[in-house]
């Protein structure tokens, strides 16, 4: 009965959707909307899908020789001092126009959530990026991923709710002093920053990522990279290394 009913429900909507010349052109979604509408995907599906790992496939023999031996290219998160003295330095032989024009900011503030810091954890370059031991993500040909970790923190003595997804962040990344930038994907790991929607533990941390899909030759010359948040027309910078 159950299965007549998903059927008959199939053919109305298929049916609404033929007809003669006087059909009404489909409604063409924006590029924010369809974002909107993946980002909610995402939630439901990494809230109540239980079989999720399911939909991951199995390493190869390539696969997990390239994880027991990786090359290391990641770069830990600088320290308070060093990025002082980077930005001296910065200044003395004089900062792009774009480092100028935008306004620095932080994780914690980019969070935007009383009680809770966010600080970097450094980032690596991943041919393939892989969570819990299964095969997750696979990069295009000629591109690598960059992947941006973000640790959040409760400082308090109580739960408290973060809500990342919620404030639906543009967040893009700059390598070197470049004027390219490239958009943090969305993905549907549950340790996606951008669409991170949980309780935090008094006292307790979780570590995020976020991931961008870049040109390989670009990741082989990487020496700083900053991510670039926009709130409607302010752009602001936070160095990552």
């Amino acid at each position: 009965m159950k299965k007549r009913t998903i059927l008959l429900l199939i053919i109305t909507m298929m049916l609404s959707f033929s007809g003669c010349g006087n059909q009404e052109k489909l409604t063409e979604l924006t590029d924010e909307q369809r974002a909107q509408i993946v980002q909610f995907s995402a939630h439901i599906i990494t809230e109540f899908n239980r079989m999720q790992p399911e939909g991951y496939r199995p390493l190869n023999a390539e696969q997990i020789d390239r994880l027991k031996n990786p090359k290391d290219t990641s770069k830990p998160a600088a320290t308070e001092e060093s990025q002082t003295q980077a930005e001296a330095d910065g200044n003395g032989a004089g900062a792009t126009g774009q480092e100028n024009a935008l306004e620095s900011t932080t994780l914690t503030e980019l969070v935007g959530t009383d009680g809770v810091e966010a600080s970097s954890r450094g980032y690596k370059v991943q041919r393939d990026y892989v969570q819990d031991n299964v095969f997750a993500m696979n990069a295009a040909d000629g591109k690598v991923y960059v992947v941006v970790k973000i640790r959040l923190t409760n400082t308090t003595s109580q739960k408290v709710k973060v809500d990342v997804l919620g404030k639906n962040p543009s967040i893009s990344l700059q390598i070197n002093d470049a004027e390219k930038t490239t958009k943090a994907m969305m993905t549907l790991l549950p340790n996606d920053f951008r669409t991170f929607q949980q309780k935090l533990k008094a006292g307790k941390s979780v570590d995020t990522v976020l991931l961008f899909e870049v040109d390989k030759s670009e990741a082989e010359s990487i020496d700083k990279i900053s991510l670039i948040t926009k709130d409607g027309s302010t752009s602001k910078m936070i160095l990552i290394n």
